[in-house]
């Protein structure tokens, strides 16, 4: 997953919506869905360009569609197209039925329609927090790139504007409001502001910028309440363990349940859809439980660095409330696939935990029973002594052994290594850019091209 992938999706349902037409006849319960997703899409427009201009202000609170009305015309669109574009997505109204997601979920499989709205909620949201947590960084002319892409996505959302206020005028008991706003929507500039933004965007080159940028913040603590921070709960974890001064053999054993328990869930998601990552996941939580134990022969004096348990607990509520669902409930399939990279991440974490408990102890941090100890005044601990583990065992003299702990990650992980591989949760092949699959939705370049999209192209008159 990436927020190329993503936004590629995202194109390819706004892209058969408006081909199909299947906006126009949706129920009550396809509407709530449809406007939580366009909403919700919107919002992530707003914010790319936001970012990518360096206009801050463009991800404000909405404005009302009069300012619009007053303020901004064709004329201006031609003029400062990137300008009036930032204005427009945060002018145009966002009407909604019921904001609350789980009445979107819940109609989610009313229609072919609702569905396609459902599956777009879903791309925006992945987007949204690979944008947020670990967004690539377009510089020079891949500035421009990320605006044509906001552009030919925001265009074909005001196309379907004219479907969704067609769809709201057939419901005679909807809140008039909500057709109102929408009839605003239909009036308030977005799609010429997204067109002519295109034109000019598209007047120079436009190349690819398929490469993550590094996470923001990638140890702290996330929040599991959207299916893309399944994955980036679990590579949050691995760079939390690597990045932990210290954590005690207790929390390891307790950090590997906590995988094994997501395996567990994980292998139950699967079970229909992907039966072979399901097995894996299953064969791999019977092996965390069958290798990590024994703490007993370890012991650590420095407290805990919290943020790995507070992950683990995190990822597990959030695959809770799905997993107590049933995975054929709408709110738990847009999961699914999220699981399956996160099935794919745990083989990192496994690895991550068996070298942190290595370094431990290699360290002095982890301590082992001080066997020769006779005196009273002996010290029971001490730092352990790796080399003597592979000496031959003299007679007669009792010897330290590898701690149990550690000889079960090392066994894990060789397992873990050793099950049937599946092949990896990817997009296949190259993932085509937004403006690329909604081909056609802007006009060749017309105006000569600012050097960047920032915020003195916005200001600047074209022509």
């Amino acid at each position: 997953m990436s927020f190329r992938h993503e936004t590629s999706q995202l194109a390819r349902e706004l892209a058969q919506l408006a081909h199909s037409g299947a906006s126009r006849s949706l129920d009550a319960d396809g509407l709530a869905v449809a406007l939580v997703a366009r909403r919700d899409t919107l919002q992530l427009l707003r914010q790319v360009l936001a970012n990518v201009t360096g206009n801050p202000g463009a991800v404000g609170p909405a404005r009302a569609v009069t300012f619009i009305r007053e303020e901004h015309s064709i004329q201006e669109a031609e003029r400062r197209p990137v300008a009036m574009l930032a204005r427009m997505l945060a002018a145009t109204p966002q009407p909604i039925i019921d904001p609350a997601p789980e009445f979107a979920d819940r109609g989610a499989s009313s229609s072919d329609g609702a569905r396609s709205w459902a599956e777009i909620r879903r791309h925006t949201l992945l987007a949204g927090h690979e944008w947020s947590e670990r967004a690539p960084t377009p510089t020079g002319d891949q500035q421009w790139s990320a605006v044509a892409d906001v552009a030919a996505l925001a265009r074909t959302v005001a196309v379907l504007d004219h479907d969704l206020l067609e769809a709201a005028q057939r419901h005679p008991d909807l809140d008039p409001a909500v057709a109102d706003e929408l009839q605003g929507a239909t009036t308030s500039g977005l799609r010429i502001a997204a067109t002519e933004t295109g034109a000019v965007a598209s007047a120079g080159p436009t190349p690819d910028w398929t490469e993550p940028g590094p996470e923001r913040n990638p140890s702290r603590v996330l929040a599991v309440n959207n299916p893309g921070a399944v994955v980036a709960a679990q590579k949050r974890l691995v760079a939390q363990i690597q990045s932990a001064e210290h954590l005690s053999p207790q929390a390891v054993v307790l950090l590997a349940d906590g995988q094994a328990r997501f395996l567990d869930a994980a292998a139950r998601a699967l079970s229909q859809t992907d039966p072979a990552r399901a097995e894996h996941a299953r064969q791999l939580a019977v092996s965390i439980r069958t290798n990590i134990t024994g703490t007993r022969q370890l012991a650590a004096l420095m407290p805990d660095d919290p943020r790995p348990p507070a992950q683990t607990r995190a990822l597990l509520m959030g695959v809770a409330t799905s997993d107590g669902r049933g995975w054929q409930h709408p709110s738990s399939q847009p999961y699914i696939s999220a699981i399956a990279a996160g099935v794919d991440t745990s083989r990192a974490v496994v690895r991550a935990l068996s070298t942190h408990a290595a370094e431990s102890v290699r360290n002095g941090r982890w301590l082992v029973p001080n066997i020769h100890a006779e005196a009273a005044d002996d010290l029971l601990w001490r730092r352990a002594r790796p080399k003597e583990w592979a000496r031959p065992p003299s007679r007669g003299q009792e010897q330290e052994t590898e701690p149990r702990l550690l000889r079960g990650l090392s066994s894990l992980v060789a397992r873990a290594d050793t099950l049937a591989q599946v092949p990896a949760v990817t997009a296949g092949g190259r993932v085509m850019a937004p403006r690329d699959v909604l081909g056609g939705a802007n006009a060749p370049g017309q105006y000569p091209r600012p050097q960047t999209p920032g915020r003195s192209a916005l200001e600047t008159t074209l022509g």
